[in-house]
């Protein structure tokens, strides 16, 4: 073994010479032991390899004094390593077989010698990452799949396990199976925190009854709802109908949303213009950045951009992708407003595609297999993401606590009630001639606009005075004021009251604080929100899509990887098995939800020394490109 080069140092022979004491020493290993009762020994509970440490020998070769002194501030500037580790390369004898290690040096020591000082150094070496020994060249290999079942071999000449990075890219639509078109659906949050909020993410302007007549949703013998599906950041969400076959459709969705301003563009650009960064407005932009995630999705206008940094410093985002998610390039001027784009949402159909809501097992409390657990309460082929109506308020149960909009008792336990299951109605009452506060709260994260409140009461003893039942909206006087219910008879007394006024609040209450005996119970609450806080939806363009359902396998050691992504054709798909990194190539985007092992441990589709037997199978395939690149690796 000779040394090539350290930190871009050549051992050239010409002006350094480099050698490696003892170069094919292994580390030590850290063992932690586990104690075992009585007087039996312990046992090896876990082995981890430590750093190993080297020693680099360096004579410089300069023709004079100022030459070697040139040289040997070179040599100090490429081993400080006080930064970042630098790469130590070898070789075989002959010069051919190229690999290296990544090094940090933990000290350089000059040697003194009868050539004199500044001549001869000992570096010691410290590993960084991996003790093996990395293949420079790396090995490249393109395998195209033609169908489900085919088997290639790759031989891996290293003495260890290599990790590939695999790059998956369908070529070929695939024959009767799955969804084949899809459609991005950004969706601008303009409220506050919220956590499984109902979203309607077509905004009721999906037209299903032209899609089925068209012949883009399959029935497969369940229902066309079945048809359609909805992505999530990567994974298949359930989802509800309201109109559906109409061409007013409305898709709700739970999501999660958080309070996110929007910033302002500080330079405009035009339609045909490179963009790689975006910055932002710093006088009235850079303090709100730093709410933005390290990656993630914009608009501007109608453009979406992808990217993978930004700097709330400099106010930049970096790694920008333009006309991202199917969107065109537009001319954006100075000033414009810079949204962020929560969820990666997109609308899937058509082919043989079907989902069922009991195959997303996600949910708190774990009854992801009831598929009305999360169903929002609220009416979904009335209501929009503009207004709600309830019409039910909640379902006993514990599977059914987690609605969406279930109204949640307070006040005086005795106070409050229900009709039927689930609950067609909420009630308020006081049986006691003293005062009692009881109310139904709803916690919301949008600016109230109007209210509809209807529903029937008595009061029994409105001698006694102070009647308070309403409809709070930010606390204080009531948004809605119910007045006395009395008629004089005892009967019931029916009302419909309504009011408009915007008020910022976090929790809707209908509260009653009464003297005396009463009872009111409301049948529809309809709660209208602000227009400058309702979520704005838009939908992309219809796009082809690839539904892969693809399994990558290892035959020789028979672990797989499955890769269950919506995609389109001729997307790259990357598998960093050494990084454990999934990008899809497009756009920089994290995809690491899409790929699943069979085995649990860390490791992902190892290629062992020796031939390796890859397999692809997928249902219907065509035609996928599989690259495989890898550094072989070896202790010498």
């Amino acid at each position: 073994m000779k040394v090539v080069s350290v930190g871009g140092i050549v051992s050239d022979g010409v002006d350094y010479h480099m050698w490696i004491e003892f170069p094919f020493s292994q580390p030590a290993s850290k063992l932690e032991r586990a104690r075992r009762g009585g007087s039996r020994s312990p046992v090896i509970a876990q082995v981890t390899r430590e750093a190993l440490t080297m020693s680099l020998g360096i004579r410089i070769l300069g023709a004079d004094e100022a030459e070697s002194k040139a040289l040997r501030e070179a040599l100090l500037m490429a081993l400080d390593t006080t930064t970042a580790a630098v790469a130590l390369v070898v070789s075989d004898d002959d010069g051919g077989a190229e690999r290296y290690r990544y090094v940090v040096a933990q000290g350089v020591d000059e040697q003194r010698d009868e050539a004199g000082p500044g001549e001869y150094f000992v570096a010691t070496l410290v590993t960084h990452g991996d003790t093996a020994w990395r293949a420079v060249t790396a090995r490249q290999e393109t395998w195209n799949v033609t169908a489900s079942g085919q088997t290639t071999v790759f031989a891996n000449n290293g003495g260890l396990p290599a990790r590939p990075v695999y790059t998956v890219r369908p070529t070929a639509v695939k024959s009767g199976a799955g969804f084949v078109y899809k459609r991005f659906l950004p969706i601008v949050w303009r409220g506050g925190e919220a956590s499984w909020h109902p979203t309607d993410v077509v905004d009721g302007g999906l037209d299903t009854a032209a899609m089925i007549a068209g012949g883009k949703i399959y029935n497969g013998g369940t229902g066309y709802e079945h048809g359609v599906a909805v992505s999530v950041d990567g994974v298949l969400r359930k989802r509800w109908f309201g109109n559906f076959n109409t061409s007013e459709t409305k898709v709700w969705v739970n999501l999660d949303w958080k309070a996110v301003n929007s910033l302002s563009l500080a330079a405009g650009f035009g339609s045909g213009d490179t963009v790689e960064e975006i910055a932002v407005d710093e006088e009235t932009s850079l303090w709100l950045m730093g709410s933005y995630p390290y990656s993630g999705i914009l608009m501007i206008d109608n453009e979406v951009f992808t990217y993978t940094g930004r700097d709330t410093t400099t106010g930049v985002f970096s790694g920008v992708v333009r006309a991202a998610k199917g969107s065109s390039a537009g001319a954006h001027v100075t000033g414009a407003t810079i949204y962020l784009i929560q969820h990666d949402i997109w609308l899937l159909y058509g082919g043989t595609g079907v989902w069922y809501n009991e195959w997303d097992r996600s949910g708190p409390g774990g009854y992801g297999g009831d598929v009305d657990a999360y169903k929002p309460v609220i009416v979904l082929t009335t209501s929009h993401n503009g207004l709600w109506v309830f019409e039910e308020f909640g379902q006993t149960g514990a599977a059914y606590q987690y609605r969406p909009g279930t109204w949640q008792r307070g006040g005086e336990a005795a106070g409050t009630g229900t009709v039927g299951d689930p609950w067609t109605g909420i009630e308020l009452y006081n049986g006691a001639a003293v005062r009692t506060e009881s109310h139904w709260r709803l916690p919301v994260s949008m600016r109230l606009l109007g209210a509809a409140v209807i529903g029937r009461g008595i009061n029994y003893q409105p001698e006694w005075g102070g009647w308070t039942v309403g409809l709070y909206a930010d606390g204080g006087s009531p948004y809605v004021n119910i007045p006395s219910l009395s008629d004089g008879t005892g009967d019931e007394v029916e009302f419909t009251l309504y009011h408009e006024e915007v008020r910022h609040t976090e929790e809707i209450r209908l509260s009653q604080n009464c003297m005396g005996a009463m009872s009111v119970t409301v049948d529809t609450i309809a709660l209208y929100w602000a227009t400058t806080h309702t979520p704005v939806v838009s939908m992309g363009p219809e796009m082809a899509l690839y539904d892969m359902a693809l399994t990558l396998e290892n035959v020789t050691t028979g672990e797989r990887l499955a890769i269950r992504m919506a995609m389109i054709l001729n997307q790259q798909l990357e598998i960093d098995t050494d990084r454990y990194v999934v990008t899809l190539l497009d756009d920089g985007s994290n995809q690491y939800q899409a790929v699943s092992r069979n085995t649990r441990r860390r490791e992902m589709l190892m290629l062992v020394p020796g031939d390796n037997t890859l397999r692809v199978t997928e249902t219907g395939l065509a035609g996928v490109t599989v690259y495989v690149g890898f550094e072989e690796m070896s202790y010498s």
